[in-house]
């Protein structure tokens, strides 16, 4: 190997739903995820020492998910071998897209090959559970029910293309994630019965309808990022039938059947000062083939 690069795809929530608060001060969830084109690209070259590198300053730190999985890879498997890693980063930062949970995945499945650990699947899958909610999702990809805190995984049928318009948004916090979840209400938590529906339109391999789309954290994403409720206002102005949040947000994102309706939407958002972001689902990790 000199050099190897490999697609770290984003995510949205077509469906999220919250049950309770666990006593280690995580949540239960309802979710289902589906990987989109939006992707950053990680390159992969020999090297004899551990270096991680980006394009996007923030990651360049000691604490990066990138550096903390490669580290506890070594611990795992006891290897003596370094590598490093280049992140080009596409996917907005702390946004509601898995990005960073993503390029976890994608180091924790490229290096057990490329290091040739043999760790096995399962034991992999609990590996990438320590490391994030959200990594275990794209251990895989694809479209997936999520429950428990994020641990439990359960592959479903891949759904028809969307377009999807991402809206993210400018204004970010510290502990986004922690911040949204403590502003929850009592009426926010639901049973997980809207998700599961949503997951049995998909296994049926039916359409899906926007009404089927709800986000539990909504509500609470609004209240912390007041700018969310106007952009939402002109989304649908401009043509959106519905406005949905991914994962804590803050991006915001409509779906479409077809890219030409899309691009009518994210037209007239440009007019309007908002700046976005078109992509679509994709239903297959290609680095993982």
């Amino acid at each position: 190997m000199d050099t190897l690069t490999f697609k770290s795809y984003g995510k949205i929530n077509l469906a999220l739903e919250v049950t309770n608060k666990r006593s280690d001060g995580y949540h239960n969830l309802f979710s289902v995820m589906q990987t989109i084109e939006l992707h950053d690209k990680i390159t992969f070259i020999e090297s004899s020492e551990i270096l991680v590198e980006s394009d996007n300053e923030s990651i360049n730190k000691s604490g990066n998910i990138i550096t903390k999985t490669i580290n506890l890879l070594k611990d795992y498997s006891k290897t003596k071998k370094g590598i490093s890693v280049y992140l080009e980063k596409k996917i907005p930062v702390s946004s509601g897209l898995g990005g960073g949970s993503s390029n976890s995945a994608v180091v924790l499945n490229v290096l057990n090959k490329l290091w040739d650990l043999k760790i096995n699947p399962s034991a992999l899958q609990e590996l990438s559970a320590s490391i994030g909610s959200d990594v275990p999702f794209f251990m895989k990809g694809g479209t997936a029910l999520i429950q428990d805190r994020g641990n439990n995984v359960l592959q479903l049928h891949k759904i028809r293309k969307l377009w999807i318009l991402l809206v993210p948004e400018k204004n970010l916090m510290s502990n986004k994630t922690q911040n949204v979840y403590n502003n929850l209400k009592a009426s926010n938590f639901s049973d997980g019965s809207n998700t599961l529906k949503l997951k049995n339109t998909i296994e049926a391999n039916q359409k899906i309808s926007n009404s089927s789309m709800l986000n539990s954290l909504k509500e609470a994403a609004m209240d912390l990022f007041p700018n969310l409720v106007k952009t939402e206002a002109t989304m649908i102005q401009s043509g959106a039938k519905s406005v949905h949040l991914s994962g804590s947000g803050p991006t915001l994102f409509a779906t479409f059947q077809t890219k030409k309706s899309a691009e009518k939407v994210q037209h007239f958002l440009a007019m309007n000062n908002i700046n976005s972001l078109l992509t679509s689902t994709v239903n297959d990790n290609r680095w993982n083939k």
